[in-house]
């Protein structure tokens, strides 16, 4: 299993795939590959995950996230999206999404609270000391 970014993602030959990836999450805002960095976790020409994120001043969001078989990328996503975002100067991490994240995220230092809206928030404090790789 893979996970990178995509520097150009429209030219992707999965990036119809990625589209229908994104698609559940879209509730939250369209994809802005201008903007945001375009994630994919895949094996070959098999697409199981993606996702975007974007930066602000001193933290990072992550967008949008949708795929199959989360237990087998998740992890290794998270991780990669942590490091890039502490590389860029981040101090937190955000990211609004479904209860079902939380069984992921939790474990993995981020904080959740439910949203007014129904959905859920997650933090992650990236210059706290127990979060540092």
């Amino acid at each position: 299993m893979i996970v990178s970014y995509l520097p150009e993602p429209e030219k992707h030959p999965l990036w119809n795939d990625i589209q229908r990836l994104l698609d559940p999450g879209k509730k939250f805002g369209p994809v802005d590959p201008e903007d945001e960095l375009v994630w994919i976790a895949y094996d070959g020409s098999t697409l199981f995950g993606a996702g975007t994120t974007i930066l602000y001043q001193d933290s990072a969001e992550i967008r949008l996230c949708g795929g199959f078989r989360h237990r087998e990328w998740v992890n290794e996503a998270e991780r990669l999206v942590t490091l890039w975002a502490r590389t860029c100067g981040a101090r937190k991490m955000t990211m609004k999404g479904r209860k079902g994240w939380a069984r992921y995220f939790s474990g993995l230092g981020w904080g959740v609270s439910p949203s007014d809206d129904g959905t859920f928030f997650y933090q992650k404090d990236l210059v706290d000391g127990q979060h540092q790789e």
